[in-house]
């Protein structure tokens, strides 16, 4: 019983380190996005300034923070071996991310595609975010335009028949979104 009783108490001083540093890092990145703003009434650097694609206007998805959040998640890390190439995630998160993200993520096509891309696609390969979750932490700084939100969820990539199965792979994120004039939410940086 004693060992046991040091072993929850060691999980949860655990438990509680690891609440406590996102919190700091949250806060720590907030306080650093804050000391980045332009003069009033101009855009900060870190605010996109233009809206997504017209043909995602209409989401209703996108006028809630944590589904925004979420749908890039499954964006950020979906991949199919039709894609025309492994990079084909930048196009289909640029509905949910800001400008500067875009201009950013679009530097990853220059990437180098690497020998496992063309096993992927032989093997007839999908990946997929499973059981994706999102929110909100209390802790989290938050301003009208502004709110952090922790996402996870479960990468299983499933190929053709014969192809021994790939393990599952756990996936998270804390990123930052931001509240677009059109009332959307997209992905302004991520965090880790």
């Amino acid at each position: 019983p004693a060992k046991r009783d040091r072993i929850m108490t060691t999980r949860s001083m655990a438990i509680a380190a690891g609440v406590v540093l996102a919190a700091v890092v949250i806060v720590g990145a907030y306080l650093l996005g804050a000391h980045h703003r332009s003069p009033a009434g101009a855009t900060a650097p870190g605010v996109p300034a233009s809206a997504a694609p017209p043909t995602h206007r209409s989401d209703p998805g996108l006028n809630d923070p944590v589904t925004a959040a979420t749908a890039w998640l499954r964006a950020y890390r979906g991949l199919r071996w039709t894609d025309p190439s492994p990079s084909s995630w930048v196009d289909r998160v640029r509905p949910y991310i800001g400008n500067e993200l875009a201009a950013q993520y679009a530097q990853a096509r220059q990437g180098n595609v690497g020998p496992s891309w063309s096993t992927f696609v032989h093997d007839k390969c999908t990946a997929t975010v499973h059981d994706v979750g999102g929110v909100i932490p209390d802790e989290a700084p938050r301003a009208p335009d502004s709110v952090y939100v922790q996402v996870s969820g479960t990468v299983i990539t499933e190929c053709a028949a014969g192809t021994p199965p790939m393990p599952t792979e756990p996936v998270a994120a804390t990123v930052e979104l931001r509240r677009m004039p059109d009332g959307r939410w997209v992905v302004n940086r991520r965090l880790f």
